[in-house]
């Protein structure tokens, strides 16, 4: 609720707004209603209080309730606004950026920010959401493509980067690093509070792709190098894992392929099944 805007505010309206009981004995010189009217000493007024609210009242993104907090989700580009909010009130988010495509080597995890009790002001902030990058071509020069940044309050997570080839062996560096396609090339680095680096491969398998709290591993004789595993966070009221690092696949006569990271990692292939699986968005 909010208190009217205009015309009488009556005990019993900021009764109610407070969460008390109506008829519940208050006066405005108390601490909970200056808080409220925004006015912490000296000459307080009923029309100090117009339109306040000891709520946080916000738009944006998809609106859920979990356990007293509101949830604003946004799966694509949008537009956070605090129209109104109570003195001391903080506000917490993760932002999760766009995976890199495999190739032969996983893709590295979209980079992933939380930040606690932050202070936001009354205003707009515009979302970014950044998307997943394509997959290239396995055993040719052909890689994929880096995830895109997600963004807010001038915070960037960085898109994964793309995972290696047999031809073009280093993955891209990025959130989380791609992994190397092939032996010979150089280990793809994440960005440091975001993501892990992709791992190194061998002769006849690439190597999983870095996640957001784990680097991902190599390749071996036999297998592709699993994904580096997410972060798992409640901000949305149960427990995700995001940021997982895709898994890397067989290159010559490896028989199996990496699995991919906790948090939305796709599973990497044999070398001789095919392309790999698709990562998922959490």
């Amino acid at each position: 609720m909010t208190l009217p805007v205009s015309g009488a505010i009556s005990l019993n309206n900021v009764n109610v707004e407070l969460g008390l009981a109506g008829t519940t004995s208050i006066n405005m010189n108390q601490a909970s209603v200056r808080t409220l009217f925004g006015v912490a000493s000296g000459a307080i007024s009923m029309s100090d209080g117009y339109g306040k609210s000891n709520n946080v009242v916000a738009t944006g993104g998809t609106i859920t309730t979990t356990g007293g907090y509101r949830i604003h989700t946004f799966t694509s580009g949008g537009t956070f606004t605090i129209s109104s909010q109570p003195s001391g009130r903080t506000f917490d988010s993760l932002i999760v950026a766009g995976g890199g495509g495999g190739g032969d080597a996983g893709g590295g995890a979209g980079g992933v920010i939380y930040t606690a009790a932050e202070t936001l002001s009354t205003t707009s902030y515009s979302i970014g959401v950044g998307n997943g990058g394509t997959g290239g071509y396995a055993g040719y020069s052909s890689v994929g493509t880096s995830g895109a940044n997600s963004t807010f309050n001038g915070r960037s997570a960085i898109g994964g980067g793309y995972g290696g080839t047999i031809s073009t062996t280093t993955g891209g560096n990025g959130g989380s690093g791609g992994g190397m396609g092939y032996i010979g090339g150089s280990v793809a680095t994440g960005t440091s509070g975001q993501g892990y680096a992709g791992g190194s491969a061998g002769y006849t398998a690439a190597a999983g792709g870095g996640g957001a709290t784990a680097v991902g591993a190599d390749g071996t004789g036999s297998a592709g190098g699993n994904g580096g595993a997410g972060y798992t966070s409640s901000i949305s009221g149960s427990s995700v894992v995001y940021g997982g690092g895709g898994g890397g696949g067989g290159v010559n006569t490896a028989t199996t392929g990496g699995t991919g990271g906790t948090g939305g990692g796709g599973n990497g292939n044999s070398a001789t099944s095919g392309a790999g699986a698709s990562g998922s968005a959490g």
